[in-house]
Protein backbone atom coordinates (compact mmCIF):
# COMPACT_ATOMS: atom_id res chain seq x y z
CA UNK A 1 0.00 0.00 0.00
CA UNK A 2 1.51 3.42 -1.11
CA UNK A 3 4.29 1.86 -2.88
CA UNK A 4 4.68 5.16 -5.06
CA UNK A 5 4.24 7.60 -2.48
CA UNK A 6 6.96 5.83 -0.56
CA UNK A 7 9.29 5.24 -3.73
CA UNK A 8 8.80 8.88 -4.87
CA UNK A 9 9.39 10.22 -0.56
CA UNK A 10 11.43 7.42 1.25
CA UNK A 11 13.16 10.03 3.76
CA UNK A 12 9.91 10.39 6.65
CA UNK A 13 10.15 11.44 10.53
CA UNK A 14 8.01 9.26 13.01
CA UNK A 15 7.02 11.98 15.82
CA UNK A 16 5.15 9.47 17.61
CA UNK A 17 3.19 6.20 17.06
CA UNK A 18 -0.08 5.49 18.05
CA UNK A 19 -1.20 3.15 20.63
CA UNK A 20 -3.29 0.35 20.17
CA UNK A 21 -5.91 1.99 21.84
CA UNK A 22 -5.98 5.54 19.88
CA UNK A 23 -5.79 2.74 17.03
CA UNK A 24 -8.63 0.85 17.91
CA UNK A 25 -10.54 3.89 18.79
CA UNK A 26 -10.39 5.21 15.13
CA UNK A 27 -10.57 2.04 13.13
CA UNK A 28 -14.37 2.40 12.21
CA UNK A 29 -14.16 5.68 12.14
CA UNK A 30 -11.48 6.30 9.65
CA UNK A 31 -10.73 4.60 6.09
CA UNK A 32 -8.75 1.21 6.58
CA UNK A 33 -5.96 3.40 4.86
CA UNK A 34 -5.40 5.42 7.18
CA UNK A 35 -5.81 3.17 10.21
CA UNK A 36 -3.23 1.09 8.04
CA UNK A 37 -0.54 3.97 8.13
CA UNK A 38 -1.23 4.87 11.64
CA UNK A 39 -0.33 1.40 12.44
CA UNK A 40 3.03 0.99 9.79
CA UNK A 41 4.35 4.61 10.35
CA UNK A 42 2.28 6.61 13.17
CA UNK A 43 1.86 10.12 12.76
CA UNK A 44 4.94 12.26 11.67
CA UNK A 45 6.65 14.29 8.31
CA UNK A 46 6.00 12.46 5.21
CA UNK A 47 6.61 13.82 1.55
CA UNK A 48 10.03 15.71 2.09
CA UNK A 49 7.75 17.20 4.98
CA UNK A 50 4.97 18.80 3.20
CA UNK A 51 2.65 15.94 4.81
CA UNK A 52 2.22 15.86 8.56
CA UNK A 53 -0.24 13.05 9.62
CA UNK A 54 -1.28 13.90 13.14
CA UNK A 55 -3.15 12.97 15.76
CA UNK A 56 -6.90 13.78 15.77
CA UNK A 57 -7.39 14.21 19.50
CA UNK A 58 -4.30 16.88 19.67
CA UNK A 59 -5.85 19.55 16.88
CA UNK A 60 -9.65 18.97 18.16
CA UNK A 61 -10.04 22.32 19.75
CA UNK A 62 -8.47 23.85 16.55
CA UNK A 63 -10.46 21.51 13.95
CA UNK A 64 -13.72 22.81 16.26
CA UNK A 65 -13.05 26.27 15.59
CA UNK A 66 -12.00 26.18 12.02
CA UNK A 67 -13.72 23.88 10.54
CA UNK A 68 -17.10 25.08 8.36
CA UNK A 69 -19.28 22.91 10.05
CA UNK A 70 -21.51 20.89 7.85
CA UNK A 71 -23.55 19.35 10.12
CA UNK A 72 -21.71 15.74 10.07
CA UNK A 73 -18.52 14.11 12.19
CA UNK A 74 -15.02 14.60 10.79
CA UNK A 75 -11.74 14.24 12.17
CA UNK A 76 -8.36 15.90 11.12
CA UNK A 77 -5.80 12.98 9.96
CA UNK A 78 -3.14 15.35 8.40
CA UNK A 79 -2.00 18.88 8.20
CA UNK A 80 0.13 20.32 4.94
CA UNK A 81 3.82 22.14 5.57
CA UNK A 82 1.25 25.35 4.20
CA UNK A 83 -1.11 24.73 7.31
CA UNK A 84 -3.78 23.24 4.44
CA UNK A 85 -6.09 20.88 6.98
CA UNK A 86 -6.99 17.75 5.86
CA UNK A 87 -10.15 16.39 7.22
CA UNK A 88 -12.08 12.95 7.13
CA UNK A 89 -16.14 13.76 6.82
CA UNK A 90 -17.93 11.40 8.39
CA UNK A 91 -20.99 11.54 5.15
CA UNK A 92 -22.07 8.88 3.34
CA UNK A 93 -19.18 6.49 2.50
CA UNK A 94 -16.68 9.46 3.83
CA UNK A 95 -14.39 11.47 2.12
CA UNK A 96 -11.20 14.04 3.08
CA UNK A 97 -12.00 17.10 2.54
CA UNK A 98 -9.19 19.95 2.35
CA UNK A 99 -8.95 22.95 4.33
CA UNK A 100 -6.63 25.58 1.92
CA UNK A 101 -7.05 28.49 4.70
CA UNK A 102 -4.04 30.75 2.63
CA UNK A 103 -6.52 30.83 -0.18
CA UNK A 104 -9.95 30.69 1.49
CA UNK A 105 -10.89 27.48 0.07
CA UNK A 106 -12.16 24.09 0.71
CA UNK A 107 -12.76 20.83 -1.47
CA UNK A 108 -12.84 17.05 -1.32
CA UNK A 109 -9.98 15.29 -2.97
CA UNK A 110 -9.92 12.05 -1.94
CA UNK A 111 -13.23 8.87 -1.30
CA UNK A 112 -12.20 6.46 1.40
CA UNK A 113 -11.96 4.11 -2.07
CA UNK A 114 -9.02 6.41 -2.72
CA UNK A 115 -6.92 6.57 -0.70
CA UNK A 116 -4.65 4.66 -2.56
CA UNK A 117 -4.51 7.02 -5.86
CA UNK A 118 -4.68 10.04 -3.60
CA UNK A 119 -1.19 8.89 -2.72
CA UNK A 120 0.11 6.80 -5.20
CA UNK A 121 -1.31 9.30 -7.99
CA UNK A 122 -1.59 13.11 -6.83
CA UNK A 123 1.08 13.22 -3.74
CA UNK A 124 3.52 12.24 -6.41
CA UNK A 125 2.77 14.29 -9.10
CA UNK A 126 5.27 17.09 -8.65
CA UNK A 127 2.39 19.36 -10.14
CA UNK A 128 -0.06 18.89 -7.83
CA UNK A 129 1.85 19.56 -4.10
Amino acid sequence: MFEKFFEKYPDYQIVEKPTIDKINQYKNLLPKEIIWFWHNYGFGLFADGYLRLIDPDKVRGFTDQHVVNTGFDYISVAVSAFGDLFVWIRRFDGFLHLYDYRHSTHKMISTGTGMNLLFDVKFVDSSYI
